[in-house]
């Protein structure tokens, strides 16, 4: 169903014949009931999302597996900024930043017709992501170990897993 969709909505643009089989494939999924619609656009929302990490070379934060016969390396290779439309943002809010003008900017997000971005608030201020590679930087000392680097690691863990 997942590849029905895809193929035809990239080549519809060039081939008249998808866009007719676009129809009919809308047709078909229209009779499914209304949670495997839903589990099946959630499903698809994720696919896209772990599809553009491998593009853009984040696949330490790939964790799709392909469980049938579909390509997924060479599904990844199309999806790409010139063909997604960016409808979620995940704002970082730190607690202890005075600094911060996430609200702000969600209003202004808020305004396009489709948007679902988001504030995540986490512990700490702006400088907490930069603060460890500083420190390791200017004191020429390894943090590996550090509280710091857990909580930079519970960061990337939280952005990482975010569900819309």
């Amino acid at each position: 169903i997942f590849s029905d969709l895809t193929r035809n909505a990239f080549l519809a643009r060039t081939n008249k014949d998808c866009l007719a089989k676009l129809v009919s494939w809308s047709q078909n999924t229209s009779k499914l009931e209304r949670e495997e619609i839903k589990n099946f656009l959630i499903y698809s929302n994720e696919l896209f999302r772990q599809a553009f990490l491998k593009n853009i070379g984040l696949d330490q934060y790939v964790t799709f597996e392909a469980g049938s016969n579909f390509n997924f390396e060479g599904f990844s290779n199309f999806v790409n900024d010139k063909n997604i439309e960016q409808i979620n943002n995940l704002l970082i809010k730190f607690k202890n930043d005075n600094l911060d003008q996430n609200d702000l900017l969600l209003k202004s997000l808020k305004t396009r017709p489709t948007d679902k971005s988001k504030i995540m608030q986490l512990e700490g201020n702006h400088l907490t992501p930069v603060s460890v590679g500083l420190r390791e930087k200017f004191l020429k000392s390894n943090f590996q170990s550090s509280l710091k680097y857990e909580k930079i690691d519970l960061i990337v863990d939280q952005i990482t897993h975010w569900k819309i």
